[in-house]
C-alpha cells in the first residue's frame, strides 16, 4: 500500500502538537509523510492606468510606450522588489522550519518530504490533496468555540467539505 499523510502546518506550536499522532500512522501503515506549510503570498501591483504598458494599436499617429521591469526603481512599480524579496525570505524560512520539524522522522527511518505551496491555504490543501492521491490529510484546529460557537477552524471545516481524502482533526491542548 503507497499511503501518502498529508501533515499541514502553520508555523504555530499549536498546530504541530499533530506530529505525535501522524508519526505514528507513519510507523504502522508505512506512510510516507509530507509536511506541507502554505504561503499566502500576495504580490500588489498597482492599477492598470500607472503602469507602462507597451502600445498594440497599429495607427501612425500612436505614441511608442516602454514596458518596465517590475521592481526596478525607475519604474511605477517599485513596490514589487521588495515584495518579491519578502517572498523568496518567506520560502527560506519555511524550508528551514519545515527541515527541522523532519529531522525526528527522519532519525526514525520514516520516508518524509516537505513541500510549500502558495495560495489560500484551505484550498490549495484540498487541490493538492484531492490530485495526490493523499491517504489522509492531518491537522490540527484552532477552532475556539467563540460567539458563533465554532468547535473547528474555517479551514479544517473547509477541508472535510471539499476534500476527497478522509482528515485526521486533532484539537490541541495547549493554547497559545
Amino acid at each position: 500500500m503507497n499511503s501518502k499523510i498529508l501533515i499541514c502546518l502553520d508555523g504555530s506550536k499549536l498546530a504541530e502538537e499533530v506530529l505525535p499522532y501522524v508519526t505514528g500512522q507513519c510507523q504502522a501503515f508505512q506512510a510516507e509523510a509530507i509536511l506541507l506549510k502554505v504561503l499566502a503570498t500576495r504580490i500588489t501591483i498597482p492599477p492598470l492606468q500607472t503602469m507602462h504598458i507597451p502600445s498594440l494599436a497599429k495607427y501612425p499617429g500612436s505614441a511608442p510606450a516602454h514596458v518596465a521591469d517590475i521592481g526596478k526603481t525607475g519604474t511605477l512599480e517599485p513596490k514589487a522588489g521588495p515584495q518579491l524579496a519578502q517572498i523568496e525570505q518567506a520560502h527560506a524560512d519555511v524550508s528551514q522550519y519545515l527541515n527541522t520539524i523532519a529531522r525526528p522522522f527522519r532519525e526514525k527511518g520514516l520516508k518524509i518530504r516537505t513541500l510549500i505551496l502558495e495560495g489560500e491555504p484551505a484550498a490549495t490543501i484540498v487541490n493538492y490533496a484531492n490530485s495526490n492521491n493523499i491517504s489522509l490529510i492531518a491537522l490540527t484546529t484552532h477552532g475556539e468555540g467563540g460567539l458563533r460557537g465554532e468547535v473547528m477552524g474555517r479551514t479544517a471545516q473547509f477541508i472535510l467539505k471539499e476534500s476527497k481524502s478522509p482528515a485526521m482533526i486533532i484539537k490541541p491542548v495547549s493554547k497559545q
